[in-house]
């Protein structure tokens, strides 16, 4: 008997062993399962630009974008997380969420109250702390003469709601945690310019770097731990950009979530740098974080420009909130 009681007890080894990979693999409970959507009535969300309607400029979730969610209250079958991932689909009826893995998805921890904390993109959410880095050189994409960095890269948002377990998805309202300069700038009716490059420089705000976010509900993140002083932004075109003679080029600069004045923008045009600081009449603009601001100066690039001193008129477009695109 003793010869086949190793290979007897191996054979349940193996059984409990593969019963359990098959309990692990199986899907989680539906009952139990929180679902989320992005609402309707909200302003704010992802991930790229839309179209501008007067002051308005939507930010549409694209298919395939990640987003995480924390919730303290909630639980993860077989795990010990609190957070979990979860991806956008889009389609021509709106917009759904589900989990990115259906075996990692966050589950009712009761019928109390539960508080979720979202960020995107996702992987950069600790708990209810944010962190996110924007680059000093930021590469921009785009065709026809409008470019603008991928918001995929940095164009971080966040959302927090408090919900009891309800038969309804939960509902998260994204905002922007980044503040956003656009730019349509030209050279008048005299002659083409070639951009070789642009920089926008502060000598009081800190532009770019690393930085921290605790995400609140009821009301806007509190930011903290800024662990760069960088007063400068610079931008590449991929290529030298050619402008004809009264044409213009729109591009977006992404900034840290951060109040900003005392702006001067530089641009590197054919063999010569012009500097033009960013003022409405004789004050510096400032620019308010988590919006946009556009700025039209189509005739600054051109000489006549340059032989007035810049005088040409750069007046802001307006703050633009951004509006939800697409549910």
């Amino acid at each position: 008997m003793k010869k086949y009681l190793v290979p007897l007890l191996f054979a349940a080894a193996l059984l409990v062993s593969c019963e359990k990979q098959q309990e692990s693999t199986q899907p989680v409970p539906k009952g139990d399962a929180i679902e989320f959507s992005m609402s309707s009535t909200a302003v704010n969300t992802k991930t790229s630009y839309g179209a501008i309607s007067g002051s308005t400029q939507p930010i549409n979730w694209e298919n395939g974008d990640k987003f995480t969610v924390y919730c303290n209250e909630a639980f993860l079958v077989d795990s010990n997380d609190k957070n979990a991932d979860y991806k956008v689909t889009t389609s021509s009826s709106g917009n759904s969420v589900s989990p990115d893995d259906q075996n990692k998805q966050l589950m009712w921890g009761g019928d109390g109250n539960h508080t979720f904390y979202a960020a995107y993109p996702a992987g950069h959410l600790d708990g209810n702390t944010f962190s996110g880095n924007i680059p000093t050189t930021q590469n921009l994409t785009g065709t026809n003469g409008v470019y603008a960095p991928l918001l995929s890269d940095y164009g971080y948002m966040v959302a927090a709601t408090t919900s009891a377990k309800t038969n309804n998805a939960v509902s998260l309202v994204f905002k922007p945690i980044f503040s956003t300069i656009e730019f349509t700038v030209g050279p008048g009716p005299s002659t083409p310019v070639d951009v070789k490059g642009f920089r926008l420089e502060s000598t009081t705000s800190t532009l770019a770097g690393r930085f921290n976010a605790t995400i609140n509900v009821g009301s806007d993140p509190t930011f903290s731990n800024f662990s760069s002083s960088a007063k400068a932004i610079s931008v590449t075109f991929g290529n030298t950009v050619h402008i004809e003679k009264n044409g213009t080029i729109t591009f977006t600069v992404i900034a840290v979530p951060n109040d900003m004045t005392n702006l001067t923008a530089y641009f590197s045009v054919d063999d010569k740098e012009l500097a033009i600081p960013l003022k409405s009449g004789d004050d510096f603009i400032t620019f308010r974080k988590g919006r946009k601001t556009r700025i039209n100066a189509s005739g600054a690039l051109g000489p006549e420009a340059v032989q007035a001193g810049f005088t040409v008129d750069i007046t802001s477009q307006g703050v633009d909130e951004y509006s939800i695109s697409g549910q």
